[in-house]
């Protein structure tokens, strides 16, 4: 993995918090980044966001667990499938394992693909997330 994109890295080039959250329908993996004035509920930030931004009404959508599994980004790091340091900021991707059909790599783990991810963050943070998603690119086209 490139030596240059480490957890360290994404959460300082961060102006508040980094968060990762499931929305569905479709299922997507949403990163967003949250001032840290509002890192208490960032489960209803990223509602009214998705509201504004998706011009639809998702007012109820934690009610309807079509918004779930939002965490911090640390925390799906520290919680990596992949081995190593460096492959475990790739858990910011995950989705998966198991599974010889998507998953890659010797543990098979399954990442959300760039078309299946939405970013709310800020430019340096993008372009972090952006080296990540190479790294995940290159795994698939190994397989």
């Amino acid at each position: 993995m490139n030596a240059q994109v480490t957890p360290l890295q994404i959460s300082s080039v961060a102006r508040g918090m980094l968060f990762v959250a499931v929305v569905e329908p479709p299922e997507r993996r949403v990163i967003f980044e949250l001032p840290y004035s509002k890192a208490l509920n960032p489960a209803e930030w990223l509602q009214e966001l998705l509201g504004q931004v998706w011009d639809v009404d998702t007012s109820d959508w934690l009610d309807r667990g079509l918004i779930c599994n939002v965490q911090e980004a640390s925390e799906c790091i520290s919680q990596s499938l992949a081995e190593g340091t460096q492959e475990r900021v790739l858990g910011l991707f995950e989705c998966g394992s198991g599974s010889e059909s998507f998953g890659v790599g010797p543990d098979l783990i399954h990442y959300w693909r760039r078309n299946e991810v939405d970013m709310f963050v800020t430019p340096l943070v993008a372009e972090r997330l952006s080296q990540i998603q190479d790294v995940i690119d290159a795994k698939y086209n190994q397989a």
